[in-house]
């Protein structure tokens, strides 16, 4: 991912070479960027890396469904790329117990 695509939860564009580095390439942040935030399209053959809001996002959708024990409606708005951010939490969370139903409403 190109250094000027990258941004802070503030979603402002990390554009300096040092920042990123010390933000991204951090030991438990590029983990995660491979393990949890990469999804693979088998179709196109291609691996596609989360934009920074989406992580962001998913990682909210995350904490909220863990504070509320299982309980959370996200709204996502309009054109925010909504299938894959609201998605990518349930193959996070499939293995958690407090979850028993997901329902999508769009």
């Amino acid at each position: 991912m190109p250094v000027y695509q990258f941004a802070g939860e503030d979603n402002k564009k990390i554009t300096h070479l040092d920042d990123f580095t010390e933000k991204f390439l951090s030991k438990c942040t590029l983990a995660q960027m491979i393990s949890r935030y990469m999804v693979l399209v088998a179709t196109e053959q291609k691996l596609l890396v989360m934009r920074p809001y989406q992580i962001y996002a998913v990682k909210a959708i995350v904490d909220s469904i863990h504070q509320n024990r299982g309980n959370a409606y996200p709204g996502i708005i309009t054109a925010a790329r909504k299938t894959l951010t609201r998605s990518k939490p349930l193959t996070l969370l499939k293995d958690n117990p407090d979850i028993e139903k997901c329902l999508f409403v769009d």
